[in-house]
């Protein structure tokens, strides 16, 4: 019994300090016949057969601390310049992104700061153009414009069924 508590409180001291990680998976986008498809990193690995320095990052790990963050923006450009490259060597077409529109981001820590996170990681892994116009996480609702969160959550709800619908049953963040 001692043991097990132990434990717990160990468990729960760490999940309290550790620091919040999002995983972002990489992806290209890769184009033929005048279409346009995302394939994840590993398989155009696989594909090229692409090993050791020339393998293409499969995923970006970032904390959230400016460290991290500001290596999570030069390994991204890094690994975009690489991308190019590998495109031309092997004569196909493809550029990186971050990932599959069908697909989600993992996270592990808290809410609040995954969506920092993000947000910080504009004009680099993510675009210059995303913007926020809130999140939602379990049962709360958070806006980035508090002062016309009305306004905001109407358009929300008419113009995305995503978030109308949302049901917060488990850890996903919806931005």
């Amino acid at each position: 019994m001692k043991t097990t508590i132990t434990l717990l409180a160990c468990l729960m001291s760490t999940a309290l300090v550790a620091k919040t990680t999002l995983k972002i998976p990489l992806y290209v986008e890769e184009y033929k016949d005048k279409k346009s498809f995302s394939v994840s990193t590993a398989e155009i690995n696989k594909r090229y057969k692409l090993e050791g320095a020339e393998k293409l990052l499969e995923e970006l790990v970032v904390t959230n601390d400016k460290e991290s963050l500001e290596k999570a923006h030069d390994t991204y450009w890094t690994e975009n310049t690489r991308a190019d490259k590998i495109s031309e060597k092997y004569k196909a077409a493809f550029s990186l992104t971050l990932s599959s529109p069908s697909d989600g981001l993992c996270y592990m820590g808290k809410a609040d700061e995954a969506v920092a996170i993000t947000g910080q990681l504009a004009d680099g892994p993510f675009s210059d153009q995303m913007g926020f116009w809130g999140w939602k996480y379990k049962k709360e609702t958070h806006y980035e414009d508090a002062e016309n969160n009305s306004d905001t959550n109407d358009f929300l709800n008419k113009e995305s069924k995503i978030w109308k619908n949302w049901k917060g049953n488990d850890e996903s963040i919806l931005i």
